[in-house]
């Protein structure tokens, strides 16, 4: 309950005007008709397998399966260095830094 007041209200602090905090509770609710972007679905599935697969492998590992992946481990670590790096978008400011 407070994890989703939480973030309605962070709407308000980030967004610059009121319409753009509507326009985006609308988007949100009324979007999902929309046709999407093949490329832009594709890059956030490559982007987060590394984070699926190590969720999957905490998985494994309380299950106590780990032995199958932990000769990968590495290889996932290294996917998300990667990715990271990779990942040069511009930055924000932080939302707290705006009071």
């Amino acid at each position: 309950m407070v994890f989703i007041f939480v973030t309605f209200a962070w709407l308000l602090f980030k967004l610059p005007e009121f319409s753009h905090v509507i326009l985006y509770l609308q988007a949100m609710l009324h979007n999902l008709g929309k046709n999407s972007d093949v490329k832009k679905n594709i890059i956030i599935l490559v982007y987060s397998f590394p984070v699926m697969a190590y969720h999957f492998n905490g998985y494994l590992r309380e299950k106590g399966l780990d032995s199958i992946t932990q000769k990968y481990k590495y290889v996932f670590y290294g996917m998300m260095l990667f990715l990271l790096i990779l990942n040069s978008g511009t930055t924000a400011d932080f939302i707290y830094f705006q009071f």
